[in-house]
């Protein structure tokens, strides 16, 4: 977030600063020149809140004269303030002039990295660990496990020999696997709410009054009930302790005089998908589940470099903590998340909606600095949470990319309010995702050749005026863009992915840090990122299968063909609620209620680029 003067850390100009950018005057029209400035609010205006309500459009926050907040934004931001390029243009200036350092370790990390596949791990450990010692942690059937040092650096590398990468299923009958499920329900044994908890606890909140058609906690209308339920999930799972719900099961089981009425109104509401049925997921007990298994199961490898191979010695998983830092220095990735900082501080960003993200509202309670309904002016910016997907992929209803074109959030469609950022987003492409582009090659070229190759063809393909322009080798042709999003356990439709990160199919989590680069294959293996401490961006780069689809035809090559949806449950590009959302919302509706979709999205690397100690 944008810093006060008396906090702001050595090297912040004081042009960035909260102080000097809430307090210019807006005369561009007759109702702007009318909002004060911050330094214009008295001392109880500067502490007033509730300044913005969360799916409704603001273009008035006294103390902030640039200030729009769009409905379908998760950011209040600035397109409209011209300093966006005497800011922004400095900033990828020094972004664009690093370049990746000459040094031994990361010429350590690239030989350890080239080595791994195909090689048994021992024999790589025997080759680099220094003065060939290293520890073999364990050797069965199912896996070897050794860990050494190499360069002041902590290596583990495990070979997991009952994994096959090509196997079509995702990663569930293996030993780890198995213990670490049957771990997790020993550490969390109840079971999921079935209908009849979920109607009794929806009849008691509306008792109590939360859940009264008047009530500000639920959204009238259409998604009137569905929001009830989603607060009924909400209150017992994580507002309830366990012997509160083992009696409120039991309850349920009873019939309830003061509950009739409205045990009534729900039955006459209720919704047949929500039995519990493939795609009816309770995200709350799910999120308690995957936070206990997190705490009292989930093995953390707080190695510098952990790498993961199956059976053929295929890399699976691989972390590695300070790349950036190594690639490039600590003042470059403070540079980097100074530039996504005041990005986010000027460009509308869509909120991350969806779903199986009604953890957000959770997220903002016990991170009430996220949330702008509790923010005063001058917090208002550090109050985000938002994914732009950015880059190249097909329209909704063509998996196999018939035709493909840039996203939304690349081609700027979402507002016309945003001409400055759509003028400036070259310069952002070049800087802030070139850097991560360098990052992210430095894994996929060395652990999974063949894949980086295959990359680098499908970004040729591509028409110029359809992708994005990152680094003069470019293989990555989506990016999504998180600010200060909690991903919840899924797993992706596409192939290596980046995303403290948890893979609960190994019983392991490693810390997730700035600076650190993580590939996975995310459409077999599982994964979420447990709580962290804001501010948090990350950077994801892959290529969307549909476009991968087109360029294969146009190589000559004819892919697999892929089904369209069959059924309202599945995301409108045919495959199962499994991926990350995006937020098609744009200005001509915002007035209207948003409906938030999915769309298959995530496939190759992560670089987690936060400011805060965490990840």
């Amino acid at each position: 977030m944008p810093y006060h003067i008396a906090s702001a850390p050595v090297g912040i100009p004081e042009y960035e600063t909260i102080e000097s950018l809430l307090g210019l005057p807006n005369p561009s029209t007759k109702h702007t020149r009318g909002i004060k400035t911050l330094q214009e609010l008295n001392d109880e205006e500067k502490r007033n809140f509730n300044l913005i309500t969360l799916g409704k459009r603001c273009t008035a926050i006294p103390g902030d004269p640039y200030g729009l907040y769009p409905a379908w934004s998760g950011n209040v931001a600035h397109p409209k303030d011209r300093r966006i390029f005497q800011i922004m243009s400095p900033i990828f200036d020094l972004l664009m002039q690093n370049r990746i350092s000459d040094n031994s370790s990361l010429s350590a990390i690239q030989t350890l990295l080239s080595k791994i596949p195909g090689a048994d791990i021992i024999s790589v450990a025997k080759e680099l660990a220094e003065n060939q010692v290293f520890t073999l942690l364990r050797d069965t059937n199912e896996e070897t496990v050794v860990e050494f040092q190499m360069k002041s650096m902590s290596i583990r590398l495990m070979n997991t020999k009952d994994i096959d990468k090509d196997d079509r299923d995702p990663y569930n009958k293996t030993l780890r696997a198995t213990e670490s499920s049957k771990k997790s329900i020993e550490a969390f044994p109840e079971q999921p709410m079935v209908a009849q908890d979920q109607k009794h606890v929806m009849a008691l909140i509306m008792k109590e009054g939360k859940g009264a058609l008047n009530s500000p906690e639920i959204n009238r209308g259409k998604g009137f009930f569905e929001n009830l339920r989603s607060l009924a999930q909400e209150k017992f799972w994580l507002h309830m302790t366990k012997d509160e719900r083992s009696k409120c099961r039991q309850e349920a089981k009873s019939a309830q005089a003061d509950l009739e009425d409205y045990l009534r109104i729900v039955n006459a509401n209720w919704s047949p998908s929500w039995n519990n049925g493939r795609y009816d997921v309770d995200y709350f007990y799910q999120y308690l589940k995957d936070q206990t298994a997190a705490e009292e199961v989930w093995e953390l490898v707080d190695a510098d470099i952990f790498v993961v191979t199956d059976a053929k010695n295929r890399v699976i998983f691989a972390n590695i903590e300070n790349l950036a830092q190594t690639m490039h220095s600590q003042s470059t990735v403070d540079t980097l998340v100074r530039a996504l900082d005041m990005w986010s501080y000027f460009t509308p960003l869509p909120h991350p909606e969806s779903r199986r993200h009604v953890l957000d509202r959770y997220v903002r309670r016990i991170h009430p600095e996220l949330d702008p309904a509790k923010a005063t002016v001058d917090r208002l910016p550090a109050a985000k949470m938002a994914v732009a997907h950015l880059g190249c992929w097909s329209e909704t209803g063509d998996p196999n990319g018939e035709e493909v074109f840039l996203s939304a959030d690349a081609a700027f469609t979402k507002s016309a309010a945003q001409k400055n950022c759509r003028r400036l987003f070259p310069q952002f492409c070049k800087a802030v995702l070139g850097k991560a582009t360098q990052t992210i090659r430095l894994l996929v070229k060395n652990l999974d050749p063949e894949h980086y190759e295959e990359c680098v063809k499908v970004i040729q393909q591509l028409p110029d005026e359809e992708r994005i322009h990152t680094d003069p080798e470019d293989f990555l042709g989506l990016f999504a863009l998180g600010v200060n999003g909690y991903t919840q356990r899924h797993r992706d439709t596409s192939d290596v992915k980046g995303g403290n990160l948890c893979i609960p199919q190994l019983g392991v989590k490693v810390p997730y840090r700035p600076g650190a680069c993580a590939v996975i294959r995310g459409d077999k293996l599982e994964h979420l990122v447990t709580d962290y401490t804001p501010p948090r961006y990350f950077l994801i780069g892959t290529n969307h299968e549909s476009v991968k689809r087109w360029a294969f035809r146009k190589m000559g090559m004819e892919p697999e063909a892929v089904e369209p949806p069959t059924t309202d449950h599945e995301d409108k590009i045919g495959f199962p609620l499994e991926t990350p959302c995006i937020n098609p919302g744009n200005d001509d509706q915002d007035d209207d209620e948003i409906e938030w979709t999915n769309k298959m999205l995530h496939g190759a690397a992560a670089l987690d680029s936060g400011d805060s100690g965490s990840g």
